[in-house]
C-alpha cells in the first residue's frame, strides 16, 4: 500500500479500492491483530456522519470480498460483535532501512516516499490530506443537496463530481450527482422549454451508482427519481420499491418517501402514511397524501394533511440555517386552493400571501411555487370581476417564471385575443406532460367560457394515459380559473374518472 500515491498493488501490479475503502484499510493495518472500534471508524472513515451498524458491515463485507479475504486465508478482517473490526495477519514495512520488518501493534503508519527514504511527518500529513479529500468532498456535496437549497445544488453536483474524479467507482457519488441533477432538473420543470439533457445525465450516473452497490436504497431512490421525470413511472415504482426492500432500518422512510412522489392514488396514500407514521411532521409527506385526496374530492381529508403540511412549513421556517434545515415549500398554497374551491375567497387570499413570505427561502422550489400561488391569486381575482388585480397577480408569475404557461394563457384572454386557437405554446408541453398540457389547454377553454369542452379535453387525456394516477390532473377540482364547483354538471364525469384514477 503506497500512501502518498493512494494506491495499492497486488504481486507488483494495480489493484483498485474506493477512497473510502483505502482509507479503512489505513486505519485497520497500523492495529493489526486490536480492535478498531466502530466509534473510530465512523469519526476516521464517515467524518463522524451518522451511519447504521448495517451500513458499516456492509462497507466492511465490501472491502473483504475487494481484498479476496478468506476465513482460512493468510489475511482477513474480522468482526470483533459488538465492538469493532480488527486485520488478522502478519503486516510488513517497505520504508526501513532493512526492508522488511513486521509491524508493531498500534505504530503509527509509516508511508515510503519516491526514493523509499521513510516520509517526514508533514509529508505523511499530507498524503493524508490526499486521502480525506474525497471524502471532505463528498460530505460538502451531501450537506449541500440536503438543503435543498437552489444556490447549494449546483455546489452539490460539482463537489459529487470532484469525487468523481478522484475514483469513478464511487457509488454514492454517482447517486448524489444523479439526485444533484434531477433537481436541478426540477428548477426548469415549470419553464417553457425544461432543461431535459439534466435528465439523461442523471440517468447515466443513477444507473452506475446503482451497478456499483446494487443494494444502497439511496441508489434505487435516485433511479425512481429519473425515470418518474422521464415518464417511465412504472419503472419509477419498482425502483422505489427496490429502494424499499433494501432498506434494513425499522425507522427507514427514503423509500417510501421517493414511493410517495413516484406513485398515485391508493400506493402514494400509503407509501406517504409510512412515513407519517415514523415522521409525523414530514411536511413533504403531508403534501403528497393530501394530493391524492383532492384528486378525489375528498377536501376535509386533504384538509387535515394540508394543515399539518403548513405546521411542518413553518416548524422548518424556525429551523432555517440549521445544517442541512431548509424551509418548506407549497402548503399554504395548497390551502389557498381548497379554500378558494369551497369560495372562500378571503381565506384563500391570505392563505396564498402567506405562501409567498417563503419566497425567498432559497428552496430550490420555491420560484415555481411562488409563481404558482401568484397564478391562483389571479385566477381568484378573475373569477371575482377583479381584473386588474388579476392581470398584475399573472404578471408576477411570469416575472418569476417567464415560461409560466397558465399565466401566459391567462394574461392572453384579458388582452383579448383568442387564445383556444393560438395554443402552440403547448407542443412542447404536450410532448413530455400531455396531462398537464391538457389541463393548460382546459384554462383556456374555460377562460373563453367553453367549460363543457374543458372538461372533456381533461377526461380524454385521463382516458388516454398509459401511465397510473392523475399526474398533474389531480389541481383540477381545485384549480381557480377551472372553477369545477361552479360548473358541476359540465365536469361530473371528469371528476369521476378523475377520481379512479387517484385510487
Amino acid at each position: 500500500m503506497d500512501g502518498e500515491q493512494r494506491t495499492l498493488r497486488r504481486d507488483g501490479a494495480p489493484f483498485h479500492l474506493s477512497p473510502q475503502q483505502l482509507q479503512m484499510l489505513s486505519e485497520l493495518l497500523p492495529h493489526a491483530g486490536q480492535t478498531v472500534s466502530r466509534q473510530t471508524l465512523i469519526d476516521t472513515v464517515w467524518n463522524g456522519r451518522a451511519i447504521t451498524d448495517y451500513a458499516m458491515d456492509k462497507a466492511v463485507s465490501r472491502l473483504r470480498a475487494a481484498l479476496g479475504c478468506e476465513d482460512d486465508g493468510p489475511f482477513d478482517i474480522v468482526a470483533d460483535k459488538g465492538r469493532g473490526f480488527h486485520f488478522r495477519g502478519h503486516i510488513v514495512w517497505a520504508d526501513t532501512p532493512d526492508g522488511v520488518v513486521p509491524a508493531e501493534r498500534g505504530a503509527a503508519p509509516r508511508v515510503a516516499n519516491a526514493g523509499g527514504v521513510p516520509a517526514s511527518a508533514e509529508e505523511q500529513a499530507i498524503v493524508l490530506d490526499r486521502l480525506l479529500d474525497p471524502h471532505r468532498a463528498f460530505i460538502t456535496g451531501r450537506a449541500a443537496l440536503e438543503s435543498l437549497s437552489a444556490g447549494q445544488i449546483a455546489a452539490a453536483a460539482q463537489a459529487f463530481r470532484d469525487v468523481l474524479a478522484l475514483d469513478d467507482r464511487a457509488a454514492r457519488a454517482h447517486i448524489g450527482l444523479a439526485t444533484a441533477l434531477v433537481f436541478e432538473f426540477e428548477s426548469t420543470r415549470s419553464q417553457l422549454f425544461p432543461n431535459h439533457q439534466l435528465l439523461v445525465t442523471a440517468e447515466h450516473h443513477a444507473v452506475r451508482g446503482r451497478d456499483l452497490d446494487p443494494e444502497c436504497p439511496e441508489a434505487w431512490g435516485a433511479l425512481a427519481l429519473v425515470y418518474h421525470r422521464r415518464g417511465r413511472r412504472l419503472d419509477a415504482m419498482a425502483s422505489a420499491r427496490q429502494a424499499i426492500a433494501c432498506e434494513k432500518g425499522a425507522g427507514s422512510i427514503y423509500g417510501h418517501l421517493h414511493l410517495a412522489f413516484v406513485s398515485s392514488g391508493d400506493e402514494r396514500l400509503r407509501a406517504g402514511s409510512v412515513v407519517i407514521d415514523r415522521l409525523a411532521n414530514n411536511g413533504i409527506a403531508h403534501w403528497f397524501v393530501s394530493t391524492v385526496y383532492i384528486a378525489r374530492s375528498d377536501m376535509a381529508r386533504a384538509t387535515t394533511h394540508i394543515d399539518k403540511g403548513c405546521t411542518a412549513q413553518e416548524s422548518q421556517r424556525a429551523q432555517r440555517g440549521a445544517v442541512g434545515r431548509m424551509a418548506l415549500v407549497g402548503s399554504y398554497f395548497q390551502r389557498g386552493l381548497v379554500l378558494a374551491a369551497q369560495q372562500q375567497d378571503g381565506l384563500a387570499e391570505a392563505a396564498f400571501a402567506h405562501e409567498l413570505t417563503f419566497s425567498d427561502c432559497g428552496h430550490f422550489l420555491a420560484p415555481e411555487v411562488s409563481a404558482n400561488t401568484w397564478y391562483a391569486r389571479g385566477g381568484v381575482a378573475w373569477r371575482g370581476g377583479d381584473l386588474a388585480w388579476a392581470r398584475h397577480c399573472f404578471e408576477q408569475a411570469l416575472a418569476i417564471l417567464p415560461g409560466h404557461v397558465l399565466a401566459s394563457i391567462a394574461l392572453a384572454s384579458l388582452a383579448g385575443h383568442d387564445v383556444v386557437a393560438h395554443l402552440s405554446m403547448l407542443a412542447p408541453l404536450e410532448s413530455h406532460d400531455p396531462i398537464a398540457a391538457a389541463v393548460a389547454r382546459a384554462v383556456a377553454l374555460a377562460l373563453a367560457g367553453r367549460h363543457a369542452e374543458a372538461a372533456r379535453v381533461v377526461a380524454d387525456a385521463l382516458l388516454a394515459s398509459d401511465v397510473p394516477g392523475p399526474g398533474a390532473a389531480w389541481i383540477v377540482p381545485v384549480e381557480p380559473i377551472l372553477n369545477v364547483g361552479a360548473h358541476r354538471d359540465e365536469w361530473a364525469a371528469t371528476l369521476v374518472i378523475l377520481e379512479q384514477r387517484a385510487s
